[in-house]
């Protein structure tokens, strides 16, 4: 006489076709029935009449963005700052 397993799976329904789908009992997925945001998202990074780039549209965009131009901006001309220093003599940032 074998073992008895815990069954794992119950039958929930079967379809017209007579093929049996099985649904786990113990396992929820949470994103199962969500409402569905890609078509919003594919009018707002298709909509090319605002002119901007893809990476400049959405919520958080600028949240990102403009910092990320700041330290750019600012870190690139600190290093011509020191690079014109350097070709003078100087290796510090004053004096």
């Amino acid at each position: 006489m074998q073992p008895t397993l815990p069954k794992l799976y119950e039958i929930r329904s079967r379809d017209l076709t007579g093929v049996v789908s099985d649904t786990p009992r113990s396992i929820t997925f949470p994103g199962l029935n969500r409402a569905n945001n890609v078509p919003h998202w594919q009018r707002l990074h298709q909509s090319h009449e605002d002119g901007l780039r893809q990476w400049q549209k959405g919520p958080r965009a600028k949240f990102m963005l403009y910092p990320y131009y700041g330290l750019l901006i600012s870190t690139g001309y600190a290093s011509m700052y020191m690079m014109c220093r350097m070709v003078l003599g100087h290796k510090t940032w004053y004096g």
